[in-house]
């Protein structure tokens, strides 16, 4: 962790009294946390680890990457943390976001494309087509014929981002400091600390999201990566090519529903693709609101791709605005269907057509 992040932060363990000193995963809303000041401590073995100056919790650094989460993180109110977090941790899904967050930059992109047509036959393989039963080439070509439109649906993922970056760059200068909550691997942490702010910082419950992201984001060379293709098989072999060559962030394991963020710290917040993976939208929403400076902006989308794996079904909306209370918020801007794509498989491209919104945050409490 960076010596300028730790102002930043808070302790998120629920203050100890008795009515709390028993209680296991997310503090209620009710609860009131610590709230303390972090600081770097070393232990005796010389590891680093944060420690709060009130309460005296400690959070562990592992390979410079500190894990800021509510002590005994639990289940609470038929929420899976545990199923949540294993989303996020299998390999398969990673070689996915690899694709859906940074193929533009991978240098063997035509190879990219190619992948969306016959999936028995690579684009090296072509000769072999002569050799086929004449049954298979037909159907080769008819499968071929019916997909090619297919293949350059990655660039509406770009368009995504370009959108949501058009719509960050107002509110960001030399004094501007960012989050981004449920940030994944870096993309758009990457994006904001190269335009020019004082600080991003990406905060993602899942610590192998944020190992792969300070892995991109640090590189210095080409990256090697491996891509999904289709269950059960080798995945595809891609190269990244990309120097962010940004200082100005950093990584950290957290919860969007327990930030372990200061209250009015931040001037601007994205939240992308997030909501829809957490078990109390309104209770992530309270707290983008309290991280927020008065009348700093929230960027948010999502596409409402609801589970009761990860939302109980009583807290799925499909209209966001219903959590943003004008009391609160103040509504700037607004677009509905902007595609985001995730090849999951060679056979299965989606599209998620996310809705967006940039908001206010009002003064006062």
């Amino acid at each position: 962790m960076k010596p300028a992040t730790v102002p930043l932060l808070r302790c998120v363990a629920p203050r100890l009294t008795k009515a709390t000193s028993s209680q296991r995963g997310y503090p209620a809303p009710s609860t009131a946390l610590c709230g303390g000041k972090l600081s770097f401590r070393l232990t005796r073995s010389k590891r680093q680890t944060l420690e709060c100056t009130r309460c005296a919790a400690v959070y562990r650094t592992v390979a410079g990457i500190s894990a800021v989460i509510p002590p005994h993180l639990g289940e609470d109110e038929g929420a899976k943390p545990s199923k949540l977090s294993e989303h996020y941790v299998d390999d398969e899904i990673i070689q996915t976001y690899y694709e859906a967050h940074y193929s533009r930059y991978f240098k063997n992109t035509p190879t990219l494309r190619n992948r969306v047509l016959f999936p028995y036959l690579t684009h090296h393989e072509h000769d072999e087509v002569a050799a086929l039963e004449p049954v298979h080439r037909q159907r080769r070509s008819t499968f071929d014929q019916a997909v090619t439109h297919l293949a350059n649906q990655q660039e509406l993922t770009e368009d995504f981002y370009q959108h949501m970056l058009d719509w960050c760059r107002p509110f960001l200068d030399s004094k501007a400091v960012v989050l981004d909550a449920g940030c994944g691997l870096g993309r758009m942490t990457a994006e904001v600390g190269r335009l020019g702010v004082k600080y991003v910082l990406g905060v993602d419950r899942s610590p192998r999201m944020i190992r792969e992201a300070q892995r991109i984001l640090a590189a210095q060379k080409p990256l090697r990566l491996t891509l999904n293709t289709i269950g059960g098989t080798k995945g595809m072999p891609a190269v990244m090519d990309q120097r962010w060559d940004v200082q100005n962030y950093d990584l950290i394991v957290g919860d969007v529903e327990c930030l372990p963020v200061r209250t009015g710290r931040i001037n601007l917040v994205a939240c992308l693709n997030v909501l829809d993976r957490v078990n109390d939208p309104q209770r992530m929403v309270d707290e983008l609101w309290r991280v927020l400076k008065p009348e700093g902006h929230l960027i948010i989308a999502d596409p409402y791709h609801w589970e009761e794996q990860y939302t109980p079904r009583s807290r799925w909306v499909g209209n966001m605005t219903s959590l943003f209370s004008p009391e609160r918020w103040h509504c700037l801007r607004e677009a509905d269907g902007v595609p985001f794509v995730v090849r999951y498989y060679r056979r299965r491209i989606t599209i998620y057509m996310n809705h967006c919104l940039l908001l206010q945050r009002r003064p006062g409490r």
